[in-house]
């Protein structure tokens, strides 16, 4: 069964997709690193922080984030 047209021939119900390559990692620790590691690069991959998502650009905002997650004052 083909659905919506596309060229996927697996069933809805497979459950296949990316989300299936990722790992949710928590500690119990305060100072633990906690994010999302791609399951395929093992125990020492590395791991997308929510630094990290802050880290990345936002076009739609005219301000700048620091590598902390600071707001940089415009000059």
């Amino acid at each position: 069964m083909e659905f919506l047209g596309g060229n996927n021939k697996s069933q809805l119900v497979d459950n296949v997709g990316p989300w299936n390559d990722y790992q949710i990692v928590d500690g119990s620790k305060p100072d633990d690193v906690v994010g999302i590691r791609k399951i395929s690069d093992g125990a020492e991959g590395k791991i997308f922080t929510p630094a990290d998502l802050m880290a990345l650009p936002n076009y739609l905002l005219d301000c700048k984030v620091d590598s902390d997650g600071d707001v940089k004052e415009d000059e």
